[in-house]
């Protein structure tokens, strides 16, 4: 049996505490119920520069969240 690939999610937050002068990108994989998250965050200066950053394909979810602006989530392309 083949081990699943792990589902990518791309966040994009708006001014959080460690970075509040950015809007700031970070991704995250959960693999068979863990999540890891990227120790490097991408540093935008505008949400269209974010937006930038996340790869094609993948869905986007809306926040209503204060902080977290957007999640994008897919599973890698063959």
């Amino acid at each position: 049996m083949t081990r699943p690939e792990p589902l990518c999610i791309w966040t994009i937050l708006r001014h959080p505490t460690d970075y509040p002068r950015h809007v700031v990108v970070r991704v995250s994989w959960v693999d068979l119920g863990t999540v890891r998250v990227a120790p490097v965050a991408c540093l935008c200066e505008s949400l269209e520069e974010a937006r930038a950053v996340i790869p094609p394909g993948l869905r986007r979810l809306s926040s209503d969240h204060p902080i977290r602006v957007e999640t994008w989530i897919g599973l890698p392309t063959a």
